[in-house]
C-alpha cells in the first residue's frame, strides 16, 4: 500500500496534469479540438541539414527531428484570464501519430510521466494537426535543438469548412537590431549581440481547399534513405 501511494506521488510530481485547475488545459497533454470542420495544419519542414541524419539504428535519440509546437488563443479562455490572454498547445496526442511510422513514438510510460502531447517531428515527412474552424489565433514554434536554430510566430486565420493551413518553414537569419531592447532580451538573452541576427526560421501560410478523400500519409524515411543520400 506504501509503494502505490508513493508511486501516485512520483506520478503527481512529474505529471501537470494530474490535478487540472479552473479549466485551464495541462499544458503537458494534448487538447482534442472540437470545433474543427475539416480543418488541418499541413506542414513539413525540409531538412536542410546533410543526409546523414537518417540513422534508424541510433538508439541514443533520433537525430533527424526537431520540436514544433502550436498554440490556440481560444475566444473564450478561462477564468481569470481575458480573450488573447491565454494560450495552449493543440498538438495531437501520440496516439494520432501511432501509424505514422517515423520512429518518434514514446512509450506509455514515457507520456505517463512528461505527457501524451506530440512536440517532436521528423524533417522531411508531412504532418497533419486538426485546427479550429473559422477565425482563430495561433502562435507557431519550430525549435532544431540540435543547430540552436528556433523561432515562433503568432498569426491569424479564418478557415472555411473544408478548408486548410498550408506552412511551410525554412531557416533564415532574423535580425532583431531594429526591435525594442525588450523583445530582444526576450528573445536572445543578455549574452546575444543583436546586430549577429539569429538563427532562426521564416514560414509561409496558404489556405488550401481539402481535395476530395484526401488523408495524411505514412513516412517513408527509413524505408528509402538511400535514394536521399
Amino acid at each position: 500500500m506504501k509503494f502505490k501511494f508513493l508511486l501516485l506521488t512520483i506520478l503527481c510530481i512529474h505529471c501537470e496534469s494530474c490535478i487540472p485547475l479552473g479549466g485551464v488545459v495541462p499544458r503537458n497533454r494534448s487538447y482534442e479540438i472540437q470545433t474543427t470542420k475539416g480543418n488541418f495544419l499541413k506542414f513539413q519542414i525540409r531538412n536542410y541539414k546533410d543526409r546523414k541524419n537518417y540513422q534508424p539504428d541510433s538508439w541514443f535519440y533520433k537525430i533527424n527531428q526537431y520540436r514544433f509546437l502550436l498554440e490556440w488563443f481560444p475566444p473564450d479562455p478561462p477564468f481569470p484570464y481575458t480573450k488573447g490572454d491565454y494560450s495552449y498547445p493543440i498538438n495531437p496526442a501520440e496516439e494520432y501519430y501511432k501509424n505514422k511510422n517515423d520512429h518518434l513514438h514514446r512509450n506509455w510510460f514515457e507520456q505517463m510521466l512528461n505527457g501524451d502531447r506530440r512536440e517532436f517531428f521528423a524533417f522531411d515527412c508531412e504532418y497533419w494537426i486538426p485546427l479550429p474552424s473559422g477565425h482563430n489565433k495561433f502562435q507557431f514554434y519550430v525549435n532544431d535543438f540540435e543547430k540552436e536554430r528556433s523561432s515562433k510566430i503568432i498569426r491569424d486565420f479564418n478557415l472555411p469548412e473544408n478548408h486548410s493551413l498550408r506552412m511551410t518553414v525554412f531557416p533564415a537569419r532574423i535580425d532583431y537590431s531594429k526591435y525594442p531592447a525588450a523583445i530582444i532580451h526576450l528573445q536572445l538573452g543578455e549574452n546575444k549581440n543583436s546586430q549577429e541576427g539569429h538563427k532562426g526560421f521564416a514560414f509561409e501560410f496558404q489556405i488550401e481547399e481539402n481535395k476530395p478523400g484526401e488523408k495524411e500519409l505514412q513516412c517513408d524515411l527509413y524505408e528509402n534513405a538511400e535514394t536521399h543520400k
